[in-house]
């Protein structure tokens, strides 16, 4: 059984870890790439899910918390190895 408990102040929490993607200090017009290691395919569809992810999450916690919406595309660019994020709203 749980024992319920009244007035209990709430602790230190946080989101998480801080991302390791500079997507809150982009503005419109920015990028960067997130390098990624050339061999096989897991290797791509891994990083690529990682970066789409982060950008998703941010997406959200920007609508929720500023009250706009951030807009980020994301390609492979497999001549640099490398994955590729645009800020364009």
């Amino acid at each position: 059984m749980f024992k319920i408990e009244k007035n209990v102040p709430i602790s230190g929490w946080s989101r998480g870890q801080p991302s390791k993607y500079p997507l809150a200090q982009m503005e419109k017009g920015d990028s960067f790439a997130v390098p990624v290691e050339p061999q096989g395919q897991h290797n791509w569809e891994k990083a690529f899910a990682r970066v789409s992810n982060a950008a998703y999450s941010y997406c959200l916690t920007s609508l929720n918390t500023r009250g706009y919406g951030s807009y980020f595309v994301i390609r492979k660019d497999r001549p640099n190895n490398t994955i590729r994020v645009w800020r364009i709203k």
